[in-house]
């Protein structure tokens, strides 16, 4: 995350330092439950570690990344369980099993330095039936649900999956940005040209912010103000605002209408919607609101559903405070102020219901899970889920595989196809349960043909939610509170 401007070494760093941390509360949570609620060290690091993970997806507004889960995304029966407690369930078995290992290893080292194996025969079997038995079961739940749904949904719509290879730069004149945006345009519509040609293609789908040539307005038709938060030029008059804000309405939708033409190449007979990543300016009175947005574009060049981002990154879409002092922007370059979306929809295509998320939303599982549930409820299930992201921040770095990862946690754990379109990578098609049907490679320019179709399957997880997680943190509690009690009884002894 170090790589695109220098001033994000500070985050790096913060972010070490803030993960760095929940390595000796591990281990001091551990200490609790053993002490205050007497739980063998397996039990106790399993439930410490998981009620950390689940810290770390809301403090500090969520970050889900580099769970311990996701290292085991290859070994695919192992994995399944996720539909049931999510990644949480992961972790917690893995260090359960790590704990055992642990017991064993003391008692075969004890048993090495000469003490008699008799009296260590329970330590021994004990830790290596935890392990084999707690295995055995989570591996024939695996292969059980594997057998269950390998077999794909009829496919109803095939997509074209665009993704990018320009990475962020700051520092660009204002030509340079032009050629560049320019370029990137050209590109998409190219390979989004010969993905149509080539393939009886339904949706094109584009990465975060690839549309964004020019904004996309909506909100107040008649202009009566100049916004008092306009975020570029302020020396505009009512008069000359108006006619910017129509300018740019007839060019996005002049835009949207050549796209289609150009991807269709030259055949508007060809029934082919777009999705795609722009940013949304929305006008209301005196005030201007800036989205990160999803959009789902009709045949015929009308935006019919948009979806802003719930869920922002910190110090890149928004400052904390930065509403109340709006200075701050001016104080730490290159952070858009950007406002949070409240609605949660789906793009329907032929009848399949898509669950947009956009950039580090896909991280963060009860987001995704909460998304779902909602649409549920409304009985607008998704049958797929889709991510628009820029990872272009990132130069081609690890922080592309952690989020691959977290994409393919989030097709088991909803039991959903997931597909994502991005800019400089990982673009890929995952199914339901975990298999990677088509992979991207990074900084690359690429295009995945995915097909998808309705899916009625749900997950224990989805409708019951972080029941684990949240049972670990409240073991976590109680045993601080008795760990605390027990330590002032002591002191008054």
């Amino acid at each position: 995350m170090r790589l695109a401007h220098w001033s994000t070494h500070f985050g790096w760093l913060a972010l070490g330092f803030y993960l760095g941390i929940y390595i000796p509360l591990f281990l001091l949570g551990t200490n609790w439950l053993q002490r205050g609620l007497k739980l063998p060290v397996p039990i106790a690091a399993a439930i410490s570690w998981t009620g950390g993970e689940l810290i770390r997806a809301y403090g500090l507004s969520g970050f889900s990344v580099v769970m311990i889960a996701q290292s085991q995304l290859n070994w695919l029966p192992f994995v399944q369980i996720a539909d049931l407690q999510g990644a949480y369930l992961i972790s917690f078995v893995i260090v359960f099993i790590c704990g055992c290992g642990y017991l064993l290893t003391l008692r075969i080292m004890a048993h090495a330095r000469g003490a008699p194996i008799c009296g260590t025969m329970a330590g021994y079997y004990l830790p290596a039936l935890g392990i084999t038995s707690v295995l055995m079961a989570v591996l024939s739940y695996g292969h059980h649900r594997i057998d269950q749904l390998q077999t794909a949904d009829e496919p109803l719509v095939t997509l074209a999956l665009m993704q990018g290879a320009t990475d962020t730069q700051f520092g660009l004149s204002i030509d340079e940005s032009t050629r560049q945006l320019q370029q990137q345009l050209n590109s998409y519509l190219d390979r989004s040209a010969a993905a149509v040609a080539n393939h009886a293609v339904d949706v094109v789908v584009w990465p975060e912010s690839a549309f964004s040539y020019y904004a996309d307005y909506i909100g107040d038709q008649e202009i009566t103000a100049v916004p008092q938060n306009l975020p570029f030029i302020h020396d505009f008059d009512t008069d000359h605002f108006r006619h910017h804000v129509d300018l740019q309405r007839r060019s996005f939708s002049s835009l949207i209408q050549q796209a289609l033409h150009t991807i269709r190449g030259g055949n508007n007979e060809l029934p082919v919607s777009l999705m795609v990543g722009c940013e949304t300016d929305e006008i209301r009175g005196d005030r201007i609101h800036r989205y990160n947005a999803a959009l789902s574009i009709s045949r015929d060049g009308r935006v019919e559903q948009r979806y802003f981002k719930n869920h922002l990154v910190m110090f890149g879409e928004y400052i904390p405070g930065g509403s109340w002092f709006p200075w701050l922007y001016n104080l730490i370059p290159n952070v858009q102020n950007m406002e949070a979306g409240t609605e949660h929809t789906v793009f329907e295509i032929n009848g399949v219901r898509f669950a947009p998320s956009i950039c580090f939303e896909s991280t963060v599982p009860h987001l995704i899970r909460g998304s779902v549930l909602r649409m549920t409820e409304q009985s607008k299930m998704p049958d797929v889920l889709i991510n628009f992201t820029n990872d272009g921040w990132f130069w081609g770095s690890e922080i592309l595989d952690h989020h691959f990862r977290c994409n393919v946690l989030r097709a088991i754990e909803m039991r959903k196809p997931v597909l994502v379109s991005a800019n400089t990578g990982i673009s890929t098609w995952v199914d339901r349960i975990g298999n990677i049907r088509e992979k991207s490679g990074k900084r690359v320019e690429d295009t995945i043909i995915a097909q998808v179709g309705k899916s009625s399957v749900e997950s224990i997880y989805l409708r019951y939610g972080d029941i684990l997680a949240w049972t670990c943190l409240a073991l976590l509690a109680i045993a601080w509170i008795r760990r605390r009690n027990f330590d002032v009884t002591e002191q008054q002894e």
